[in-house]
Order: structure tokens, then C-alpha cells, then sequence
């Protein structure tokens, strides 16, 4: 799947969980690309995204304190 984003084509190829939502699904693609127009690398930001997707999907979850930090920085 190929997703449009500050005027780039950018290939979106996730693996997608089994208990994600079809919303949770267009939720990671769209963090996903936005991480990497911002210049996230590929595996930065399937693994942010994943991370958001996660703390959405489930209040209070908590990761080390250098995960966090990367998502507060990236988020911004």
C-alpha cells in the first residue's frame, strides 16, 4: 500500500496484528507515514508507531523510560 504524505508517495508495508481494529490499522499506517516524513527511519518508525498504537490501545501502558522519551520527541 502506497500512502500519500507532505506530497510523497510513501510504501507502507506493516505487519498488522490480529486484535488491531480497522481503525487501529488506518491509525498505524497514518503514524507510520507521518514518522517517516518527519525522517524516521523505517524501523523507527514502525516501532514508534507501534509503540503509540499500543499506549492508545491500552491506558497506563508504560515502556523504559528511553522508549518514552523517543515517542514524547516524536510526537511533538
Amino acid at each position: 500500500m502506497w500512502l500519500l504524505r507532505k506530497g510523497r508517495l510513501i510504501r507502507v508495508d506493516l505487519y498488522i496484528d490480529p486484535c488491531w481494529s480497522e481503525s487501529e490499522i488506518w491509525s498505524m499506517r497514518n503514524m507510520y507515514c507521518r514518522f517517516r516524513s518527519e525522517g524516521l527511519s523505517d524501523s523507527e518508525a514502525i516501532s514508534l508507531a507501534s509503540v503509540k498504537l499500543w499506549k492508545e490501545k491500552w491506558a497506563g501502558t508504560r515502556y523504559i523510560d528511553r522508549v518514552e522519551m523517543s515517542v514524547k520527541n516524536a510526537t511533538l
